[in-house]
């Protein structure tokens, strides 16, 4: 990609981004001099940054004399100049810290962890749970948290995972729960999820018999989960950081708008297959995200669920520090959400 530039423009590129990233105003010649391996005047570097214009890796704000990077040049800094820094040991302990304490409930955590995510990152973190087409159930489990307190796991044949927490008002026998868990997965599995309908949960809980008052509340809670696992689902948290950028102030609005439209976010989301994705700006092809970069690390319980996690923010942030956290995020998240369900 950057093939058409030779090492001092490269040198020169790199010193704007990384100035750029680090200050969000417009980079000088004298700033980018101060930075170069090799020693250039700054009218050389003048005449640099002039032909780095001319083929789209720079840009010159109207009102400044300085220059920024371009989308381009941003994508070309990240193939082929960045270097990630290593994780540090106070950011590993934070999220190992945020993870000892979890929640029990795998999609409990996933609906909450982006707050953690936010805070590692003073960006907007966004966390995805991804529903395949024509998906039976596989398994329900029904887990005892004290007399009158379950939670209820749904695993479908595609590899997700949904949970919920309920609560019944009569205390349980052990020989209850037994039979209403062989019950479920009886009836239940090898059926698609778009067969559990209002009237088939009807239908099981006549079979309940003398139990049908005590185990009415857990079959509809299956029939909510059942549908849940029908839809993608995205958690967003943190947007409120993204208005203490200046370069977003500008659109703001419309950007926040954005965001909140869930099945755009999901559309551009489905996009990411890699283990880590980095959508930039105009990539994106949505005007609201001009001056916004996406980055998303993909996390998965093999034979259980899949989505991926990450941050929305400014095009310069510091992604030799942003990478290593997230990367380390999604191993962490993947980890523990197979030990929880796997």
């Amino acid at each position: 990609m950057g093939s058409e530039l030779d090492a001092r423009k490269l040198d020169i590129l790199g010193a704007v981004v990384r100035t750029y990233i680090a200050t969000s105003l417009p980079v000088g010649s004298k700033a980018v001099s101060s930075m170069l391996r090799i020693p250039v005047s700054s009218a050389t570097i003048r005449n640099e940054m002039a032909a780095l214009i001319k083929l789209g890796y720079l840009e010159q704000p109207h009102t400044s004399a300085g220059r920024i990077p371009s989308h381009r040049g941003i994508r070309l800094y990240l193939n082929e100049l960045m270097r990630a820094e290593p994780l540090s040991q106070e950011d590993r302990d934070l999220i190992d810290s945020y993870f000892n304490i979890r929640d029990p409930d795998p999609v409990r955590l996933l609906s909450e962890c982006g707050k953690m995510l936010s805070y590692l990152t003073d960006c907007a973190a966004v966390v995805t749970m991804l529903a395949p087409q024509d998906a039976q159930v596989a398994k329900i489990d029904v887990i005892q948290i004290n007399k009158k307190n379950f939670l209820l796991l749904l695993v479908t044949s595609a590899g997700q995972l949904r949970s919920k927490r309920c609560s019944l008002e009569l205390d349980m026998p052990f020989e209850a729960l037994a039979f209403f868990t062989r019950l479920v997965n009886d009836r239940f599995c090898g059926l698609k999820l778009t067969r559990i309908t209002r009237e088939f949960i009807q239908a099981i809980a006549v079979q309940l018999g003398e139990y049908t008052l005590m185990f009415t509340p857990l079959l509809v809670q299956i029939y909510d989960l059942a549908q849940s696992a029908c839809r993608d689902n995205v958690y967003l948290t943190g947007e409120t950081n993204l208005l203490a950028y200046r370069e977003l102030e500008g659109h703001a609005r419309e950007l926040l708008s954005f965001l909140e439209n869930k099945q755009e976010l999901l559309e551009l989301l489905s996009h990411a297959t890699h283990d880590i994705n980095i959508l930039i700006g105009r990539e994106t092809q949505k005007e609201e995200l001009t001056d916004v970069s996406i980055v998303v690390a993909r996390y998965s319980v093999p034979e259980y669920m899949a989505g991926c996690v990450g941050v929305i923010g400014p095009s310069r942030m510091d992604y030799p520090k942003l990478l290593p956290k997230i990367e380390y995020f999604s191993s962490v998240l993947s980890k523990i959400l197979t030990e929880t369900v796997g």
